[in-house]
């Protein structure tokens, strides 16, 4: 397996907020967007700052970039000049339809959203490798971060895709010779720091980590050393580890299936979100999307952790037993849509 992340970062992408902007304006556009008109969609959206010397022409291309990584990370999906909501999309826009665009700071929901979109992706790796890279008890230093960080990086395995390595070798040459590392490093750095400091993984100043960020650390101590386990580790427990993000300190109970009132509340979510994102044109609701939206509300609201895998099985299970009328796999095999 080849793992590849995000590697095309400026500093202008660092905050999620905007992912979600765009997302809840093509879901209130109604149905798919020519591709062009998205762009001048979110132009004239005051919600959406260029900063203080955004010209005409950079400006399209950041939006350009923020339609690109949206689309990486599973929330809009492209066909050709048409951009729609992908199932993940769907889920987030459900969760932020009642949220003012020119709000600036993620709510608990959107938080475990991108937790969950992050960190069951190979862009968990870049991830993990970076709030190692903080996990310091005195100051930090912004160059000593970002060096640790590419020499971390580069002892990855070759399946893992992040950052061409020649060009990371570069950096610490220029480093060396400069005593500076190149514009395009530190603009990469910066993305991927603020989107952990929306996730509330680093300190809102400075680089230092916060209690969820140890947390989160402390959670994959094992599992580090090895990026085929680091991965399966995180994938499989990624709600559980999206706790640290709400509370740091707590342990909420993991779902329950012999449990009655975790039943009773995983039945009700279920039809809830089954009318959510309900398909009637294929008479079918979206499996994707109901799974993201029900395990964010069930560790949101009742601080319950169910798993993917864990979801998988139950509505697996439901349909051998014949209380699903039928449920659909997309071409790999995965679970994708149902029938009740």
């Amino acid at each position: 397996m080849i793992f590849e992340g995000i590697a095309n970062l400026t500093p202008t992408e660092n905050k999620l907020r905007n992912f979600s902007r765009i997302c809840k304006l093509v879901g209130d556009y109604g149905g798919v967007v020519e591709y062009k008109e998205l762009i001048n969609i979110v132009l004239k959206d005051p919600t959406f700052k260029r900063g203080k010397r955004g010209k005409e022409g950079i400006y399209t291309k950041t939006i350009e970039r923020h339609i690109n990584i949206a689309e990486k990370l599973g929330i809009l999906y492209r066909s050709n000049q048409d951009v729609d909501l992908s199932s993940l999309g769907r889920s987030l826009y459900e969760l932020l339809k009642k949220i003012d665009n020119s709000e600036e700071n993620l709510d608990d929901s959107e938080k475990i959203f991108y937790f969950m979109i992050l960190f069951s992706q190979p862009t968990v790796i870049q991830l993990v490798f970076l709030l190692k890279s903080m996990e310091n008890k005195g100051k930090l230093n912004k160059d000593k971060v970002i060096r640790k960080y590419i020499q971390s990086l580069l002892t990855l395995p070759p399946n893992v895709k992040i950052f061409d390595r020649t060009y990371l070798r570069e950096c610490l040459r220029k480093k060396e010779t400069r005593g500076v590392f190149p514009r395009g490093v530190i603009n990469k750095f910066e993305c991927m720091r603020g989107w952990l400091r929306d996730l509330g993984l680093i300190k809102t100043k400075g680089l230092g980590l916060t209690p969820s960020g140890r947390r989160v650390l402390s959670e994959l101590k094992s599992e580090q050393e090895n990026i085929h386990s680091l991965y399966s580790f995180v994938t499989q427990n990624v709600m559980k580890l999206a706790q640290s993000v709400l509370n740091p300190t707590a342990r909420f109970p993991l779902f329950d299936k012999n449990n009655a009132k975790h039943m009773q509340l995983f039945e009700s979510l279920f039809i809830k979100a089954y009318k959510k994102f309900y398909r009637p044109s294929i008479k079918m609701s979206d499996l994707i999307a109901i799974r993201t939206w029900l395990l964010i509300r069930l560790l949101v609201v009742e601080n319950i952790i169910l798993e993917i895998k864990d979801f998988n099985y139950l509505i697996e299970n439901k349909a051998m037993k014949g209380t699903l009328k039928s449920i659909a796999r997309d071409e790999k095999g995965r679970l994708a849509y149902v029938e009740i």
